[in-house]
């Protein structure tokens, strides 16, 4: 708004900036160093009530002379000042209560404010430095080993302890050695024991008459997560792939297929280990003497594991807990003390019949640890598992 535009429309809830300009104002301080003249501009943010009342001015800041200014030093002119002048030049004017403080002019609430943000860096610094030791115990693998857990070491691999006991191949060939869990490779004339756990992936490939073999390895330079068996030897040089050429197709898809079941049942087993590391103990089961209650043909869930057709088992009650028994020679032990809570539910409108027991402690239900054991019948008479067999594409189900 000005003079000049009179045909401004001011409505309930815009916003202006009131600026008032002086200039010529005298200095009637006669011993001050400052000019005689001098010029001062005033600006405000306010905002347009409704209903005729006072406007609000939005700018609630302080606006004393020692609150909104401070003067930098212009008597030096030396080069080494010449740099410090400039920094202080494009501070913002908030700072003001900073430098303020710092040359023992500030407010209390300006300490008060900047001891606060000492303390919040303190905390940071803090926090960090304990972020980066838990990062640390935990690439290392030792943020629950000890010297009493020895389950949390990591042990390097052995696959042979002496060079006379790895397998030869007259005709270079590769070797997969299921009882060393290694694999025998022909690096430039010599084989080469590799064992599974530093084998990341393997893959085949044809080509017309030939077949490659491709096999990556353990490294830092891998996608994902790094093994910790790399963690520990990351100032080594490592052998990140190697490919061989075959002739036989089938012999390469048999090598590659070898491998792959080799490393799941590795990891399997490791993974059995670490989950049965951290169970609790239970008693032992005493079988009863004489007639013992059974209750055939039980299904059981979780299911023990394996592969092949699901079949059903039988459930025995012995003096202290029961057992089950798989047709594969499975066995699942739970005792009476490890019970908390014992459900049954009868086939009413339902087609199973079931017994549920709610565990105090986690027992290894075929290579998983579970908390909740169901065993269960069907009272159908007559009962068809579809999902078990090979499926017919004329089969209506």
């Amino acid at each position: 708004l000005s003079e000049k535009n009179s045909a401004a429309v001011v409505k309930p809830g815009m916003v202006f900036n009131v600026c008032l300009s002086l200039s010529g104002i005298k200095n009637k301080a006669k011993d001050s160093d400052q000019p005689a003249e001098y010029a001062m501009q005033l600006a405000d943010t306010v905002l347009v009530a409704e209903g005729g009342n006072p406007a609000e001015v939005l700018t609630e800041v302080p606006k004393q002379w020692k609150d909104v200014a401070y003067f930098l030093n212009e008597e030096d002119d030396e080069e080494e000042e010449d740099a410090k002048v400039k920094k202080e030049e494009v501070l913002p004017a908030k700072r003001s209560s900073a430098l303020r403080a710092r040359d023992g002019e500030g407010t209390e609430k300006d300490k008060e404010l900047m001891q606060a943000e000492g303390l919040r860096r303190e905390r940071q610094d803090e926090l960090t430095r304990k972020a980066n030791e838990e990062t640390l115990r935990y690439l290392t693998q030792s943020k629950h080993a000890g010297d009493d857990d020895k389950s949390k070491e990591i042990v390097d691999p052995v696959s042979y302890k002496s060079s006379l006991q790895v397998p030869s191949s007259k005709d270079l060939l590769i070797v997969v050695d299921q009882r060393s869990e290694s694999v025998v490779l022909p690096l430039y004339g010599i084989c080469v024991p590799f064992h599974i756990s530093v084998v990341k992936n393997v893959s085949t490939s044809s080509d017309t008459d030939h077949a490659f073999v491709r096999i990556i390895f353990q490294s830092p330079s891998v996608i994902g997560a790094v093994s910790p068996l790399v963690q520990r030897h990351m100032g080594n040089a490592f052998l990140k792939e190697a490919s061989f050429r075959c002739t036989d197709v089938k012999h390469a898809n048999r090598i590659v297929q070898d491998i792959k079941t080799m490393k799941r049942l590795v990891q399997q087993r490791e993974s059995e280990k670490r989950e049965r590391a951290t169970l609790v103990a239970q008693e032992k089961l005493v079988p009863t003497k004489g007639r013992v209650p059974v209750l055939s043909d039980v299904w059981i869930r979780p299911t023990l594991g394996g592969r092949g057709k699901k079949m059903t088992g039988s459930l025995e009650a012995h003096s202290n807990g029961f057992r089950y028994h798989s047709p594969k020679g499975e066995q699942l032990d739970v005792v009476f003390g490890n019970i908390k809570h014992a459900f049954f539910q009868p086939a009413e409108k339902e087609m199973i019949c079931l017994v549920h027991f709610h565990l105090h402690d986690e027992i290894m239900v075929g290579k998983k640890k579970s908390r909740d054991v169901q065993f269960y019948t069907e009272v159908m008479e007559v009962v068809q598992t579809l999902d078990a067999g090979r499926r017919n594409t004329y089969d209506p189900d």
